[in-house]
């Protein structure tokens, strides 16, 4: 008989594949990408809040002019109380405080004597008073000059805070300071201003 050799049926099957190992990412890894993304984005933010937004100026003469000390004050027309057209443009060559205020201000409504004092002591136009009241209506207005201050000055109606966005205005009242040839010498934020302290920007702009 033929001897037959005797065959382990363990041998019959194919070795088993070694396991298959997916490479762990690193937590460390993770952190570090994480923090990267942060780090971006944080610079993307202030990067973006760092540009100026288009209401911060004035267009004027196609040239974007920004309402800041030392720089030609941006030029603008609006409507007085008694319905007068009027251009800062207008007053090339003659000191300007231009004075933005509303009715509702407390400091705005202290300050307008002092406001109405410089505009009296220099004859009423050899150095210009604006009161620009921001967004408030004529009739409002009108009834606040008439029946409580009694101011003389021009007042103009900046009824959708165009041109006080255009001076970045973000607080009442703001006051700018302009000198003869239409720059920016002074501007003050808060009130109320007070005579003297009037006096004196109005000589530091030579009037």
């Amino acid at each position: 008989m033929p001897i037959m050799n005797t065959i382990d049926e363990g041998q019959l099957s194919p070795p088993e594949a070694p396991p298959v190992v997916k490479p762990r990412k690193s937590v460390s890894g993770w952190i570090g990408l994480a923090a990267l993304t942060l780090i971006f984005g944080l610079i993307w933010m202030n990067q973006d809040s760092a540009a100026p937004a288009v209401s911060d100026s004035a267009e004027m003469n196609g040239a974007t002019i920004a309402a800041r000390v030392g720089s030609i004050a941006p030029d603008f027309s609006l409507v007085t109380l008694t319905g007068e057209q009027v251009h800062l443009s207008d007053f090339q060559g003659k000191p300007v405080i231009l004075n933005f205020w509303a009715t509702w201000c407390p400091p705005c409504r202290e300050e307008m004597p002092a406001l109405e004092a410089i505009w009296q002591q220099y004859g009423a136009g050899d150095v210009v008073v604006l009161g620009v009241d921001q967004g408030e209506s004529v009739a409002v207005v009108e009834r606040f000059i008439h029946e409580r201050v009694g101011t003389t000055f021009p007042i103009l109606m900046d009824s959708n805070h165009a041109v006080g966005n255009s001076y970045f205005v973000r607080s009442l009242p703001t006051t700018f300071f302009i000198d003869r040839n239409g720059f920016i010498q002074e501007i003050h934020i808060g009130g109320p201003l007070s005579l003297p302290f009037l006096q004196e920007q109005v000589r530091k702009l030579g009037g």
